[in-house]
């Protein structure tokens, strides 16, 4: 057991050096980049902290201040699990170092045990955004002693594992059911997506549950008992996280230290039922995924002389840089399913609301004509948003990795090369448009000269976007990887460019809420100010795309 112990932990000691890769960034651009993360940083957690104090501050008034806890931890666990389930997809079954891996003397406990420890690092990262507010506000504001501090950390670091074991179970059982037959990237994307719409059904079935079993009454019941009263009722599918806000909440008491290693004993044992099913199905399901299939077809005159019909160089390069996101499995999932599922997580709420009328009233307001103005530029700042985060363009090079010597030998123009890079993005970006806008002509009736103008906008949006994700990948190129995983997924230029985008976003939907302008004022500022970035951008890349393209060395 030891040895076995001592070699899973040396595997992820390997796999975490490996997947940090070399970055080949100056030192002067590593402060700067670090000052704009910092800068960044600061008022967006200076307003998450407001926002948690005022939340306890009106919990505190009914006496229901542990709900804070419960809430957090919640919306952490409901986080995790959800990306998770991507994520794991990638790391267990997409990354070309299964191959490596499999072929050496590991378990497939020991595989999976080491690849969930390293998604485990990079999920703190995320759900630090959530819990190291509501746990240190709580703290603060409740005037907890150092064993809740102490506490804290132990939940911090042990939280996230009990859903990401939940997504790393529901990954294993799809795949081991979908990876038969020899179409093996399709089978993977088909995985994938179950997976996918998995977890955003189990999300939506949850909350409406919770809510059916809160009724109004017993509610309103419950908040009038104070003394945390509500603690458990929300949260029923994660019960760790009952566990650790009681043993939070008494930490100063034995009590408290009982809940603490009774949630330590359950998120232990959680992983040891992973690890367990791992032995017995994780080898079924991924031997044999590096497998295709050929098809065996009489290539006839006609057939040749259709494929050898010549076309411009432009559409030639935007083509093939559709064809290699639509059949990479990992590019698919990443960045285009998230661009395409995005616009449906926008009606969970309507879903998952318990209230009754609440979509009447959406309905109303979307009606509003005095509003119109304020919901193009919220529709604009959503679409942004959705543009940052698939990661298309600020991977465009990066994508190429090792084989981006042949781009520099053909003898085609750079700057072709990028504007197909930057039209693929925008031509991906175009479809979640199409289908906000099919939800607001189904669901909100919005007319359709609104959603032209929508569309319009939001194609200014997507050129936005695009030409800033290309200049970021421009000037770093993450170009030394082994798997696509690490090319999309662990790229520092996603989150740069999701970063830059999300104040761009948050600017324009804050504008639109305060000013609220009329439609015609609205789309002249949109236009003038995105459409003037857009050409500033074009001008920029034009200007550096050869010198950017000389200096790569691979």
């Amino acid at each position: 057991m030891r040895d076995k112990i001592k070699k899973m932990w040396l595997l992820t000691k390997v796999l975490l050096k490996g997947g940090m890769g070399k970055s080949k960034m100056k030192p002067k651009w590593k402060v700067l980049v670090g000052f704009l993360v910092c800068l960044w940083l600061i008022p967006v957690a200076g307003s998450i902290v407001a926002m948690v104090a005022g939340l306890y501050d009106g919990l505190a008034s009914l006496g229901q201040e542990g709900l804070l806890l419960e809430i957090g931890m919640g919306s952490a666990s409901f986080l995790v699990l959800f990306f998770g389930i991507l994520y794991l997809l990638n790391l267990f079954y997409f990354d070309k170092d299964i191959e490596n891996l499999l072929s050496l003397p590991f378990t497939p406990g020991q595989i999976i045990g080491a690849k969930f420890i390293v998604a485990l690092v990079y999920e703190y990262v995320s759900v630090s955004f959530i819990l190291l507010p509501v746990l240190g506000v709580f703290g603060i504001k409740a005037r907890m002693g150092i064993w809740y501090y102490l506490y804290s950390i132990l939940v911090f670091m042990t939280m996230p594992a009990i859903p990401l074991v939940m997504a790393g179970i529901i990954v294993m059982i799809v795949m081991r059911f979908t990876n038969i037959g020899k179409n093996k990237d399709i089978l993977k994307i088909v995985g994938g997506i179950i997976g996918i719409i998995f977890a955003i059904g189990l999300n939506i079935g949850i909350q409406r549950f919770t809510g059916n079993m809160m009724d109004p009454s017993n509610l309103q019941q419950l908040i009038h008992q104070g003394n945390n009263s509500l603690l458990g009722k929300t949260m029923i599918l994660f019960p760790q996280v009952k566990m650790s806000n009681l043993g939070l909440l008494y930490s100063s008491s034995f009590t408290g230290l009982l809940w603490i290693l009774g949630f330590l004993a359950v998120a232990f044992l959680a992983y040891f039922i992973f690890l367990l099913l791992g032995e017995m199905i994780y080898f079924k399901g991924v031997v044999g995924l590096s497998e295709s299939k050929a098809k065996r077809k009489i290539f006839t005159s006609e057939a040749l002389q259709r494929q050898s019909i010549q076309r411009s160089v432009f559409y030639s390069c935007f083509w093939k840089e559709i064809r290699i996101l639509l059949r990479t499995p990992v590019y698919f999932l990443n960045c285009i399913v998230m661009n395409i599922l995005g616009p449906f997580f926008l009606l969970i709420p309507f879903f998952t609301a318990q209230e009754e009328g609440i979509f009447e009233e959406s309905v109303k307001l979307a009606q509003n004509p005095n509003r119109m103005g304020m919901l193009l530029g919220i529709g604009f700042g959503i679409i942004l948003f959705f543009a940052g985060t698939t990661g298309i363009a600020s991977t465009a090079l990066s994508r190429e990795g090792q084989q981006i010597f042949v781009n520099k030998m053909l003898p085609i123009d750079y700057m072709t090369q990028i504007i197909a890079k930057v039209a693929s993005a925008a031509f991906i970006g175009f479809w979640g448009v199409l289908i906000l806008a099919g939800i607001g002509i189904i669901l909100f009736r919005f007319s359709f000269i609104f959603i032209i103008l929508f569309m319009f906008l939001g194609s200014i949006g997507l050129l936005f976007s695009a030409f800033l994700g290309i200049l970021i990948d421009l000037y770093h190129p993450k170009l030394d990887w082994d798997n696509e995983q690490k090319a999309v997924k662990q790229n520092f230029n996603v989150f740069l460019h999701m970063l830059m985008i999300m104040v761009f976003a948050g600017i324009t939907i804050f504008l639109s809420i305060i000013i609220r302008p009329s439609i015609l004022y609205l789309i002249l500022g949109i236009g003038l100010v995105y459409g003037c970035l857009t050409l500033l951008l074009w001008f920029w890349v034009k200007q550096i795309s050869r010198k950017a393209f000389e200096k790569i060395e691979v």
